[in-house]
């Protein structure tokens, strides 16, 4: 290959393709352009071939932008379509949602705690009315003791140990049930506390029944 000396017809024909493409070093495109000025028929195929792949990358190019363009309105066209879509979604599953599981918690949450806390003071209610008639019921074994009467027994001391029987199972009930509705939670100082004065109230009641029995048979 020469660079320096112009080429003859043979090694033209060899670069022309190059050269009309545009695909040779600055320099040797030089040597070539000149050495076609000796070889007119040359140049002209050089020019023929440089305006044919000149109109197919203008022709590419165009059809190129062309479909570039049909491409993007279609992508524009679509995104407009899909948008109020995706936004409706994610704001129904990503604020709308979660927000209203939270406020359903929430509501059971409170109506639980709510009908919990009336159980249990109901309950203690109960227990408290309870405790008073054992009381008075200690009190008027109590009295009679003090005076015991003659002969057969009387009708309070019948009545006395009637219902004496009742409140014990009155208080068995009252404390299964405490037990009961107490299993979900940890039990606290005054719950056991509740629990021990219900249970030694029971062995009053117990003491009491016998006191009871021990006058009548005395008196019988």
């Amino acid at each position: 290959m020469q660079t320096n000396n112009l080429y003859n017809r043979e090694q033209l024909e060899e670069l022309l393709a190059d050269y009309a493409l545009g695909n040779l070093p600055t320099e040797q495109a030089e040597v070539v352009r000149q050495s076609l000025q000796q070889f007119p028929e040359l140049l002209q195929e050089v020019e023929s071939i440089s305006a044919v792949f000149t109109k197919i990358d203008k022709q590419k190019i165009t059809s190129t932008i062309d479909y570039q363009a049909r491409n993007l309105s279609v992508h524009v066209n679509q995104k407009i379509a899909t948008q109020p879509k995706r936004s409706f979604s994610s704001i129904l599953f990503g604020r709308v949602v979660p927000i209203a599981l939270s406020v359903t918690a929430v509501i059971l949450v409170i109506r639980f705690t709510t009908a919990s806390t009336n159980h249990v003071a109901s309950i203690d209610e109960d227990i408290s009315q309870a405790l008073m008639h054992d009381a008075s019921v200690m009190q008027t074994v109590q009295n009679g003791i003090a005076e015991p009467s003659l002969g057969a027994p009387t009708a309070e001391a019948t009545s006395v140990l009637s219902y004496t029987a009742h409140l014990s199972d009155n208080l068995d009930e009252l404390l299964a049930e405490s037990i009961i509705s107490s299993t979900s939670d940890q039990p606290d100082p005054d719950f056991i506390e509740t629990e021990r004065i219900q249970l030694q109230n029971k062995a009053d009641i117990d003491d009491i029944e016998k006191m009871i029995q021990e006058v009548s048979d005395d008196a019988g």
